[in-house]
């Protein structure tokens, strides 16, 4: 009696062991599972942040091997011949990272992404005001159709259809040969527009329109309330000094 006793006893836990070995072995292999899982995670992560950084680091590095002469120093005839040959990157694309380089900051263009910075750049240059894209991405802006878009809410392919419709109803109203505008102008209206900004009168604009042939540009100011124009001496004071 004792012995058939004894051996069920011993049937029983050699059965037992190998249900626990195996069960041992599948919470360490989920563990080890576990860890690799969130090691992959951390460096997915890492690799999105330099990914969206990297955009910028290039449009850095592109503008400086943009400037006069460095296309030559290094055995091109252009920097458009060194971005097809040395980069494998079209022009319209270094351009554009460039674009993005020289009028969103850093922090800025990080938090939008690339494809929205450079839409914001590319309105901000279809627009006849002395817009930037960091004043553009602040304010509803009155498309030719006649609808408004908020550009702080809306989205990158409605700013790029935005920029599209601003850029067509330009074409269309292009001054007859002659009238045009100086870039000096353009960037004194531009320097204009930003003294008042930076002074709190955000909503004023500031354009060089295109005077009579052999005429310089004269200087529209749009959304300077009475209250403001105290701020005209001390904006003048700006630009005088530089």
């Amino acid at each position: 009696m004792n012995d058939t006793t004894g051996k069920k006893s011993a049937t029983r836990n050699s059965e037992t062991r190998p249900k626990q070995v195996i069960a041992k072995s599948a919470g360490k292999k989920a563990d080890e599972a576990k860890k690799q899982a969130e090691a992959d995670i951390a460096v997915v992560v890492g690799c999105k942040a330099r990914i969206a950084e990297a955009f910028y680091d290039m449009g850095e590095a592109l503008s400086r091997l943009a400037a006069p002469g460095v296309a030559l120093v290094v055995g091109f005839s252009s920097f458009e011949q060194l971005c097809e040959q040395a980069l494998d990157l079209s022009v319209t694309q270094a351009k554009r990272l460039i674009s993005i380089v020289k009028n969103v900051p850093r922090a800025e263009a990080l938090k939008m992404g690339q494809t929205r910075a450079a839409a914001l750049v590319e309105l901000a240059e279809a627009t006849p005001q002395a817009d930037t894209a960091m004043t553009l991405s602040r304010k509803t802006l009155a498309l030719p159709s006649g609808e408004k878009v908020n550009l702080r809410t809306a989205s990158t392919r409605q700013l790029q259809a935005a920029a599209r419709e601003v850029r067509a109803a330009s074409r269309q109203s292009t001054p007859a040969r002659g009238r045009t505008v100086r870039e000096a102008d353009r960037k004194v209206a531009t320097r204009l527009e930003r003294a008042f900004h930076d002074l709190g009168a955000e909503g004023v604009r500031v354009a060089a329109i295109a005077g009579n042939p052999g005429a310089g540009a004269s200087l529209r100011i749009e959304g300077l309330d009475v209250e403001s124009v105290g701020l005209l001496g001390r904006v003048a004071k700006r630009l005088a000094a530089g």
